[in-house]
Formats: C-alpha cells, sequence, structure tokens
C-alpha cells in the first residue's frame, strides 16, 4: 500500500508543482473593435490577439490604427483607443501595474479596496496612481513629450521627479518637461472615445452574480448578462447560460493557444449569447469553483522576473 502511496505522489507531482507555478491573477481581452496584437513570448514576438485571449504578468497589448480593444482584470477595465500599447509589467493578488508608451488608455474600476489593492499606470514622464473606484484616463504622446492624467470620476495621484500631486474628480493634469517635469491642472472635458467606454460600461450590469463569486474573477461580469444562479441539492449554487444554441458543446467554437508558461489553454471566441434556454445546459461553476478563485487569488510569486519592454512600431 505504502508503494502504491509513493507511485501516486510521484505521478501527481508534477501536477502540483505545475499549480504552484500558475500565476495567481489573469485578465482577459474583452472586446476588439479592428484589430489588436499580443506579446507574451520573447521568441514568439507579436501575435493576433482574440476575445478571451488570457493576459498576465509582462505581456502586452496592441491596438492597430482604427482599432479598439478592451482589457478586462477583475473589477478593473482597461478599454484602449487606436495605436495605443499596454504592458502588464505585474498581476497578481495584490497589484495591477501596467505602463503606457503611448497611445490612450480609459480606466473604470469597481470594487477597489485600496488597502489591499493597488492599480498603477506608469508612463515615460510620472506615474498615476488610482486611489478609489471611479472613471480615468491616461494619454500618452511621445513626439511631444507629453502625459495627460484625466479624473472624471474617483480620486488618484500624480508623481514624477517633481513630486506628487492630488488629481480630483472634473481635473485633467497635464505632463511635460523632460527629466523633470511641470504639472499644469486643467479641467476635464470628454470626446468620442470617452462616449464609446461609457457606452461599454452600461453592458457592465451586477445584479446577483457578486453574492456567489468574488469580482475579483476576471469574467465574473458577463455572469449576469448570459445567465441565472439556482440552488441544487448537491452542488449548492448552480450558474447555467440561459441563452446558447440548443447543439451547444464545449470546444466548438474557439481556439487553442499557449499561455506565458507554455500550458495549452482554450480561449473561446463566442460568448454565451444568440439562442434559448436549454434545460440540459447547466455548467458546474459553483460554491466549490467560487472557493478555488478564492485560493487562487491568495496565492502569490515569490520571484519577480523583469524584461525588456517590448514595442510595436507605428
Amino acid at each position: 500500500m505504502r508503494k502504491i502511496f509513493a507511485a501516486l505522489l510521484l505521478a501527481i507531482a508534477p501536477a502540483l508543482a505545475s499549480a504552484q507555478d500558475m500565476p495567481s491573477r489573469v485578465g482577459r481581452v474583452a472586446f476588439i473593435e479592428g484589430s489588436a496584437a499580443v506579446y507574451r513570448d520573447p521568441e514568439l514576438g507579436w501575435d493576433k490577439a482574440w476575445v478571451n485571449s488570457p493576459i498576465t504578468s509582462e505581456n502586452s497589448l496592441w491596438t492597430e490604427p482604427e482599432s479598439r480593444a478592451e482589457l478586462r482584470v477583475g473589477g478593473t477595465s482597461l478599454r484602449m483607443s487606436e495605436a495605443t500599447q499596454l504592458d502588464i509589467a505585474r498581476l497578481d493578488d495584490d497589484e495591477l501595474d501596467a505602463f503606457v508608451p503611448r497611445g490612450t488608455v480609459s480606466l473604470r474600476v469597481r470594487h477597489l479596496d485600496p488597502r489591499q489593492e493597488h492599480i498603477v499606470v506608469n508612463t515615460p514622464y510620472a506615474q498615476f496612481r488610482v486611489r478609489s473606484d471611479g472613471r480615468y484616463r491616461i494619454d500618452v504622446d511621445p513626439d511631444r513629450e507629453e502625459a495627460r492624467i484625466t479624473v472624471f470620476q474617483g480620486n488618484a495621484r500624480v508623481g514624477s521627479e517633481s513630486g506628487n500631486i492630488r488629481v480630483s474628480s472634473g481635473e485633467t493634469v497635464r505632463v511635460f518637461g523632460g527629466e523633470y517635469p511641470e504639472y499644469v491642472t486643467e479641467r476635464a472635458y470628454a470626446d468620442p472615445f470617452d462616449r464609446w467606454a461609457d457606452s461599454r460600461d452600461r453592458y457592465w450590469v451586477e445584479t446577483t452574480s457578486t453574492q456567489y463569486v468574488s469580482p475579483y474573477m476576471t469574467g465574473y461580469e458577463d455572469l449576469d448578462a448570459y445567465g441565472e444562479w439556482a440552488e441544487d441539492p448537491v452542488y449548492g449554487a448552480v450558474w447555467f447560460p440561459t441563452r446558447v444554441q440548443e447543439d451547444w458543446a464545449p470546444y466548438r467554437y474557439g481556439r487553442w493557444a499557449f499561455n506565458d508558461l507554455t500550458r495549452l489553454i482554450r480561449a473561446t471566441s463566442s460568448p454565451l449569447k444568440a439562442g434559448y434556454r436549454s434545460p440540459n445546459s447547466s455548467i458546474a461553476l459553483t460554491s466549490f469553483d467560487s472557493a478555488i478563485a478564492q485560493r487562487v487569488r491568495s496565492m502569490s510569486w515569490g520571484i519577480c522576473f523583469t524584461m525588456p519592454t517590448p514595442r510595436m512600431p507605428l
């Protein structure tokens, strides 16, 4: 019996080690209009991005001209305008640390507890720290060596070699001037890109799912739109899709891809929509899955990696 038990341990040891190496938090590409590219591996370079492509630490996302994209990380949405590069330097339980070398990013934040989680967006000219839920915008123009930080709603701080200042709702801070930049505070104004970002928020409706799963779980925001919760006598709370085709089957739509750790993953290309509720469409998203999500969120990296920041040429 001991030999059998030892053999079983040897058999599952690689899987256990692999689970420990998995990133504690992962984002996803939630929307693409036009064309976008993703950078995960220096050996592979830039590759075409798809809806539901996973994004984690040391990954980058790029939007082509006349294109837009949206990255979701739990209760945070990063919406990118055209010709924008977004580098995710660090993504884990405690921090979302991003870098915007060029372009425009709209940031929508929900469920932020600044005592436990930090959201930082760096630019070549200043650092932007989100302090509360709200709507924010970051503009970076490398040709003019300038960055603009806008707070439509919320509270943030901007820091550089020249010091730190607070940015309140309705304000834009323009940062320029090279190594020791200057700050100019202006009145915030919205343009068509901001109105598009606001229109995306109208699809982000939370009703009951946050009672069953953590808002730190990436993808939770789609559960209310595409399904319902019910109590099962065996599994407890169970979520099932309400708008799927009668002949729906897993792995039918989407593609296989490798993530940063060269693990094969499935990225579906079709959200659960268009169709009707099938009596056999329940899936195993239960309180057990919520416990796993909380456990995964409690894991963290023990080693910090650095790499040169990739650049997508215009």
